[in-house]
C-alpha cells in the first residue's frame, strides 16, 4: 500500500513513538490542546500575545516580589498605601516634618521646607514671646512697663501700638455751693460719682475722647451742678450738684449719682456744710471739685 493511503484507522493507537516524528514537523495547527503539566521551561515575552493576560487569568496572590522587576511600580500603580507601610523620615516636602523624634511638651515652630524645630517649655510659668522671627520661652517679665496719665480737662487718649491693657480711673465733679447769709454754715454739697474699669487692649479701639467736667460755679444762695466726667463710653463719672442752703444742720449734701465702670460704679457722697471751698457770707460758696480721668497703662 503506498504511503499516501495510510489513514488515521490504519494506523493503531500508541503506535507511533516519539523517534519517529521527526524535529519540527509539530505546528501549533497540528495541536489541539496540552497540559500544563507537559509544559517544561520558561515562556518568554515574544509566546505571549499582547493583552492576552487579564486580571481574571491571574490567581490571587500568584504575584511574589520576585516576579516583579525593579523600578515598575510607579505611582499611577497604586491605589493607597497604609501609614504603617512607610519606613524613614517623611520630608517636610512631603507632609512630614522632617524629623524622626519629637520632644513630649515642646511647641513646634515651622522652618520653611527645613525639618521642624521645637521650643521647650522651660521653667513652670515662663510663656512664649516673640522676638520677631522666632518664638522662645521666658519668664514674665516682672510688672512689665507701665504708664499713668492723668487728664484734668477734655483731651484725646491716643492707643499705643504695643499696650497691653489699660485701666481707667473717672471721677464726676462734685457740686457747688452758696452759702446762706442767714445760716452761713448749713449749706451742703455732694461728690461726683465715680467709675473704675479695666481693659484688655482689644476691647478698645483707638483713639478714646476724653471727657472732664469742670468745677461747678453756684450762684448766689444756690447750688451748682457738678458735669459728668467721662472716658469714650466705656466708663463715667456722673457729677452733682450741690443741695444749696439748709435750715437744718442734721442735712447732708446730696450723694453724687453712680458713675459707670466694670471694677467700681459708685456714687459720690454727700457732706455738710459748704461745698469744695468756704465763701464769705453773702457771696458765692465754694466751687465744687473737678472731675478728673486717669488711665492706666499696662505694657
Amino acid at each position: 500500500m503506498p504511503i499516501s493511503q495510510i489513514t488515521a484507522n490504519s494506523i493503531a493507537d500508541g503506535t507511533v513513538v516519539a523517534s519517529d516524528i521527526a524535529d519540527g514537523s509539530i505546528t501549533d495547527a497540528k495541536i489541539v490542546g496540552v497540559a500544563n503539566t507537559k509544559i517544561t521551561g520558561l515562556i518568554n515575552t515574544a509566546q505571549i500575545a499582547d493583552s492576552a493576560i487579564t486580571t481574571a487569568k491571574i490567581a490571587a496572590g500568584a504575584v511574589v516580589t520576585a516576579d516583579i522587576a525593579d523600578a515598575n511600580v510607579t505611582d499611577a500603580k497604586i491605589v493607597s498605601v497604609a501609614n504603617t507601610k512607610i519606613t524613614g523620615v517623611l520630608a517636610v516636602t512631603q507632609g512630614g516634618t522632617g524629623a524622626s523624634t519629637l520632644t513630649s511638651g515642646d511647641v513646634l515652630i515651622g522652618a520653611g521646607t527645613n525639618t521642624i524645630t521645637s521650643v521647650a517649655a522651660g521653667t513652670s510659668g515662663n510663656v512664649l514671646t516673640s522676638s520677631g522671627s522666632t518664638w522662645v520661652s521666658q519668664a514674665i517679665s516682672a510688672g512689665g512697663n507701665y504708664v499713668m496719665r492723668s487728664y484734668t480737662a477734655p483731651a484725646t487718649w491716643t492707643k499705643p501700638a504695643n499696650i497691653k491693657a489699660i485701666k481707667v480711673t473717672v471721677v464726676g465733679t462734685g457740686g457747688g455751693v452758696n452759702e446762706s447769709p442767714n445760716q452761713p454754715t448749713l449749706a451742703s454739697s455732694g461728690g461726683g460719682g465715680a467709675a473704675v474699669a479695666y481693659f484688655s487692649a482689644p476691647e478698645v479701639p483707638g483713639p478714646v475722647a476724653v471727657t472732664v467736667g469742670p468745677a461747678s460755679h453756684p450762684g448766689p444762695f444756690s447750688r451748682g451742678p457738678g458735669p459728668t466726667s467721662s472716658f469714650g463710653a466705656f466708663a463715667s463719672g456722673t457729677g452733682n450738684g450741690g443741695t444749696g442752703t439748709s435750715p437744718q444742720l442734721t442735712m447732708p449734701g446730696s450723694p453724687g449719682p453712680a458713675g459707670a465702670g466694670t471694677l467700681l460704679a459708685t456714687p459720690g457722697g454727700g457732706s455738710k456744710n459748704y461745698g469744695g471751698g468756704t465763701g464769705t457770707i453773702g457771696f458765692p460758696g465754694g466751687n465744687g471739685g473737678i472731675g478728673v480721668v486717669i488711665v492706666e497703662e499696662f505694657y
